[in-house]
This record gives structure tokens, sequence and C-alpha cells, in this order.
């Protein structure tokens, strides 16, 4: 896996987002596929939405994540962004870029999500 060559972007930084795997992780195995699904099988999986900035530390891993969607025939919609940061759809309110990415989001989810009728359920 490729990652940038940078210490950190605007809201997550290298050693925060190790202490961050670290304590979620505890003492189970990095390579699980439950932790790491790109160490799993994604086929199956359900239509799936990424949405990550260029200048994401993460932004590699979300390249990696996509691709790895669509080798397993994941429909995957994937959105590059240019001066958002990680998680800037929470300011969706405030800033007219995130709230267009939101909206992306919500296109996807809808077309995604089939109503189900009560009686399907069981």
């Amino acid at each position: 896996m490729r990652t940038l060559n940078i210490p950190r972007d605007l809201v997550v930084s290298k050693p925060w987002s190790r202490a961050c795997a670290a304590a979620y992780l505890g003492d189970g195995d990095g390579q699980d596929t439950g932790y790491a699904p790109l160490h799993g099988t994604l086929t199956g999986l359900p239509p799936t939405y990424v949405q990550v900035d260029v200048s994401e530390l993460l932004h590699t891993q979300c390249v990696d994540l996509v691709a790895a969607l669509r080798a397993a025939g994941v429909h995957a919609r994937f959105t590059e962004s240019r001066g958002l940061w990680h998680v800037s759809q929470l300011q969706a309110a405030l800033i007219a870029p995130a709230a267009a990415v939101l909206t992306e989001m919500s296109g996807f989810l809808r077309e995604a999500i089939q109503p189900v009728s009560v009686r399907d359920l069981g």
C-alpha cells in the first residue's frame, strides 16, 4: 500500500492515527480482516461510497480500497475533493464544498438503498 509522504493533514497525523489504531486493535492482529478489510475478501459487499480529499493522509488508502472493491465486483463510487479535510461533511451547513459532497453522498444512498416492504421482513 502506498502512502503520501506527509506526516499529517489538517485533521489526522501519523502519530495520532497510530495511537488510535493501537487503542482500537488492543491485543488483536493488525492483519485481521475485521481490522484491515484490504487483507480480506471484499466480494459481496454492498454498494460503497468513498469520499476523500487529495491532501488527506488517508487518500492513498482510500484509492487502494476503491480499487480493491471494484476488482471484487463491488459497486463503488469514489469522489476526490480538493481543499476539504477529513470528515468535512460535518461542516456542510457552513462550507459549500462540504455540502456539495454531502449532497452527492445522499444521492448515492438514495440509489443504493431500495425500499423494503414490511411483508418482506418476515
